[in-house]
């Protein structure tokens, strides 16, 4: 072997250590930069470091963080297709479709950012970058009013997560699309179910001061104030909370809250098969009750007796049987009805509750015609159908 081979074979471990070192010093002064927030110089270096190395792991790091910290939108957007060109099977794919959908939302590029969100959606399912994507990409049909795709979308997220704050955001946003609609009466039921089953979450404070503004659009002042209320004691140092609080000129006339005034708050959790239900069923049980019942008794002046099958108004709902009582005294004393109160149990927890009804009517228009009577009195009810199966 000559001197010469032996003095190749001598030098390319140190060779393999110099450009080691090379590269490892390149990708020093680029994290340097990177951590003191100079990213122009980062990114210099960072690009350097990829001409250089041959560790693809780290390379598809390297460049994910070049397409974040590039200031330049254009040039961002580029970066975040290089990577999901160069590593498109990388553990990393959906996060970087996910942050280059946002980047176009965040400069307003509706449509841009709608496409790479159902991308996500179509490719990801079963991660939870499937329900963030659809999440996002209804909260822009929304904006762009294209509310049957939002509502279809909403409505297959619903069947099918479980995570507790994209539940929230989905009822929040069905909410918002039925009041856009001019809906009211559906978007009130959303923005319940937002606050009431999901009271932890960012959207619970949202969803009451939606929730006012409906009542007061409605001029129903009571419920308003006492949703302001609700607001100031459960959520005081919330956006939501000031808010809420610059109602106060138009509440002011509201000098004391009637104690039989409730809101009822819906709780979805009572029912542990909601999720398992189609959406048609699941619009018609929100609009009956967020609870199945074992037992329905009326009680009028003490007499017992199962409930009639029917048609009747509901014009108020208890936890407090006396509350319950006292209310139906007061409110046939003072309209001259013959209004009781119905005691429903649920059958998952097994807590009362007391319906206030009148009732019952032989058939649905009648009922519909006694409804329109009490809001002529503005005497807030609703329409159920009671005391048969619901299949």
């Amino acid at each position: 072997m000559s001197k010469k081979i032996l003095l190749i074979i001598f030098l390319i471990p140190f060779a393999y250590l110099f450009s080691q070192t090379k590269e490892l010093d390149i990708y020093k002064k680029a994290l340097s930069f990177d951590q003191i927030k100079n990213y122009k110089s980062a990114v210099k270096y960072y690009k350097e470091y990829l001409k250089i190395s041959k560790d693809n792991s780290q390379k598809e790091k390297v460049q994910l963080r070049i397409a974040r910290i590039t200031s330049n939108f254009d040039a961002s957007v580029v970066e975040y297709r290089t990577f999901l060109s160069e590593y498109p099977k990388s553990r990393f794919r959906f996060l970087a479709r996910y942050e280059l959908a946002s980047l176009y939302k965040f400069k307003g590029k509706f449509r841009e950012a709608l496409t790479e969100f159902y991308e996500i959606s179509q490719r990801s399912k079963g991660t939870p970058y499937w329900q963030k994507a659809l999440l996002a990409a209804s909260e822009i049909d929304y904006e762009l009013l294209n509310f049957k795709s939002a509502i279809k979308n909403l409505y297959e997220i619903l069947e099918e997560i479980e995570d507790y704050e994209d539940l929230a955001r989905a009822y929040f946003l069905l909410g918002a699309v039925m009041s856009k609609q001019g809906l009211p009466d559906d978007a009130e039921q959303f923005y319940l179910i937002t606050a009431g089953t999901f009271p932890l979450s960012c959207k619970a404070p949202a969803a009451l001061l939606e929730l006012l503004k409906i009542y007061l659009a409605q001029n129903k002042l009571d419920y308003a104030k006492k949703v302001q209320i609700m607001i100031g004691e459960l959520y005081p140092d919330s956006p939501q909370n000031h808010e809420a609080q610059k109602y106060s000129k138009e509440l002011k006339d509201v000098k004391e809250l009637d104690e039989f005034i409730e809101l009822h708050l819906i709780n979805l959790e009572e029912n542990n098969d909601f999720k398992k239900k189609s959406l048609a069923r699941l619009r018609a049980d929100i609009k009956l009750s967020n609870e199945e019942f074992i037992k329905k008794v009326e009680k009028t002046e003490g007499d017992k007796k199962e409930t009639k099958r029917g048609y009747y108004l509901q014009i108020g709902y208890f936890s407090s049987e006396e509350n319950s009582k006292n209310y139906v005294e007061s409110f046939n004393k003072k309209w001259g009805e013959k209004a009781f109160y119905s005691e429903t149990v649920s059958s998952k927890t097994g807590l009362t509750n007391y319906r206030i009804l009148i009732g019952p009517f032989s058939d649905r228009s009648k009922a519909n015609d006694k409804l329109i009577e009490l809001k002529e009195k503005n005497i807030e009810a609703i329409t159920l159908e009671l005391g048969g199966s619901y299949d």
